[in-house]
């Protein structure tokens, strides 16, 4: 996380607003980390500067007494224009959580890929959750490296 907190306040140093792309295998706790990003903040980032988008959805703090949800589906690359245009210019940091973020971008600032260490760990998470697992579910997430255009690239091994 400091390698993460180091790389957003430089480029918060050159632009308004950066956009964080986390992504890895479906049970590898991608959503886990969103909402714990946005009830507690990162680093020297306040969670009062974060707006997270999961998958189609994104939480935002009114007023900072209560949530309001915001969701937008889309099938095709909005560059997550619809919730874009309805953040408050105090959110400088942007969560876009998504197994396959390259539906919806071309290009992030900061791509951070979630492994699991253990993959059986992974599968019992997503059973015990509810899934029915399919082949879907082993596939890599690599190729969102190749189909989004980004800054930095951090691999993050989760527990």
């Amino acid at each position: 996380m400091t390698e993460l907190d180091s790389i957003c306040k430089k480029l918060l140093c050159k632009k308004d607003r950066v956009m964080i792309c986390i992504t890895g295998k479906s049970g590898c706790g991608k959503s886990t980390f969103g909402k714990f990003v946005r009830k507690n903040g990162f680093g020297s980032i306040s969670k009062y500067k974060i707006a997270v988008i999961d998958d189609s959805v994104m939480s935002l703090d009114m007023f900072y007494i209560f949530n309001c949800r915001v969701r937008v589906k889309s099938k095709t690359k909005d560059e997550l224009g619809p919730f874009i245009k309805k953040l408050p210019h105090r959110k400088k940091v942007v969560f876009f959580v998504n197994t396959r973020p390259e539906k919806r971008l071309s290009y992030t600032d900061i791509i951070v890929n979630l492994k699991l260490e253990n993959d059986d760990e992974r599968i019992r998470r997503l059973i015990n959750r509810g899934d029915e697992i399919s082949e879907r579910h082993y596939k890599d997430s690599s190729g969102t490296l190749k189909k989004i255009s980004h800054d930095y690239f951090l691999e993050v091994e989760v527990g």
